[in-house]
């Protein structure tokens, strides 16, 4: 059982964040929103503590240590087939390869053309 105190009927959260009845921030989510962070591999590693410290900060919303974990690697997942794609196309520059997944490590599409 439990009392509504208190009611505040105006949103701050963007609307491109939310679908539906669904507002939770999924890992799918913060994927999104961090995965820019993941772009240049020189930099110190992105622990799901900055997540968290990061996501209070920027979006005003408290996480669990475990869903920041998830999003995390869910994240270095999805840079590393990036890196490895990077560094195969400059490796072989007359080579291309391209593997298309989905934010649920669903296997999309896989392309490639090598050149002798």
């Amino acid at each position: 059982m439990f009392q509504i105190k208190r009611f505040d009927s105006d949103h701050t959260c963007s609307i491109d964040f939310r679908q539906g009845r669904h507002r939770q921030a999924t890992s799918d989510v913060i994927v999104e929103l961090i995965k820019h962070r993941y772009a240049d591999a020189s930099r110190k590693s992105y622990a799901p503590i900055d997540i968290i410290v990061d996501m209070n900060r920027d979006y005003g919303v408290t996480l669990p240590y475990k869903k920041t974990w998830n999003a995390n690697k869910k994240a270095q997942k999805i840079n590393g087939v990036r890196l490895w794609r990077m560094f195969w196309n400059k490796k072989k520059s007359c080579s291309k390869i391209s593997l298309i997944i989905d934010y649920h490590d669903h296997f999309k599409y896989f392309f490639m053309s090598l050149h002798p």
